[in-house]
């Protein structure tokens, strides 16, 4: 609790002014004999006192904060990412090129990478790795992972922050036939691809006081799931786009540049392969990065 100089200054505090200095007054001249006067200097005093308490001392609101954030592009040729024989060279990939990273930007607050790291289980796998890199207390990775939970799949965005996974969101929209199979049509199942389960609506998440809303893939499309990440402060959208060329990608950008725009949050766009960027609450396009080049964005987002 601090002291606020200018709400004192004001019409009540005028108007205490002008009572409280004409009843002093008038008790120095009239003698101390004169307890009408004083008695209404004191009145008005304890008056003042009481009705102003909430604008004299209070708490101030808190200004804005800036969060240092750092959108990566890895830049993963799909055939690459499906191959089982690369899983554990893409997690080396992946920590070298964080701590690359490290080595150039200093004290950031937040690190995005693209959907679906590796093509199969490896949270696990991904958890330890990333844990060698001495990440400080204050720094957290959000990235896209498939993950098991109560025996179902699920394609998931993680929130890494001190050597755990301590928060998930659970992609709610499927792409039909690629992500899921609609009932009566499991004959069209593929023996060797993982399909998934549907998680809830999505919700912001809260960490260290900064609500981020998250959505996965294609679900960038859909206003309706956005009007559930209406309370974020910073929007993201995970995703892979390298199934596509660049005329789907560049779609994809502009329907991150509405969602945004609709709901005047930035948004942060992680692209495996491009094109990735960050998008101001006003649905501009601040920073991006094209397709299928290895790079990283870093920018400050003020957070109310």
């Amino acid at each position: 609790i601090r002291l606020c100089v200018f709400p004192f200054i004001g019409a009540r505090s005028i108007s205490f002014g002008v009572i409280f200095v004409s009843s002093l007054l008038a008790t120095l001249i009239q003698g101390k004999a004169n307890r009408i006067h004083l008695g209404f200097a004191i009145f008005f005093s304890l008056w003042f006192m009481v009705a102003s308490s909430g604008h004299i001392w209070r708490a101030l609101p808190d200004g804005p904060r800036q969060v240092d954030v750092i959108v990566v592009q890895p830049n993963l040729a799909e055939k690459e990412k499906l191959n089982t024989a690369n899983y554990v060279h893409h997690m080396d990939y992946y920590t070298k090129l964080i701590r690359k990273i490290q080595e150039t930007e200093r004290d950031w607050d937040v690190l995005i990478l693209p959907e679906s790291l590796i093509g199969d289980l490896g949270e696990d796998a991904l958890s330890s790795r990333f844990r060698t890199l001495g990440l400080a207390q204050n720094q957290l990775l959000i990235f896209g992972q498939l993950i098991k939970r109560s025996g179902n799949i699920y394609n998931a965005v993680c929130f890494f922050k001190n050597g755990v996974i301590g928060n998930v969101y659970l992609k709610h929209k499927l792409v039909p036939y690629s992500e899921s199979i609609p009932p009566l049509f499991n004959i069209l199942a593929k023996a060797h691809v993982h399909y998934f389960s549907a998680g809830p609506v999505p919700k912001p998440i809260r960490i260290d006081g900064v609500r981020y809303g998250t959505t996965i893939c294609f679900e960038s499309m859909f206003p309706s799931l956005y009007s559930c990440l209406k309370d974020s402060d910073i929007l993201i959208v995970a995703t892979n786009d390298a199934w596509f060329d660049r005329h789907f990608q560049e779609l994809h950008l502009r329907s991150a540049i509405f969602r945004a725009a609709e709901r005047r949050k930035p948004l942060l766009l992680a692209n495996n392969t491009g094109i990735s960027a960050v998008i101001s609450s006003e649905g501009h396009v601040d920073q991006w990065l094209p397709s299928d080049k290895a790079g990283y964005i870093r920018t400050k987002l003020n957070i109310k």
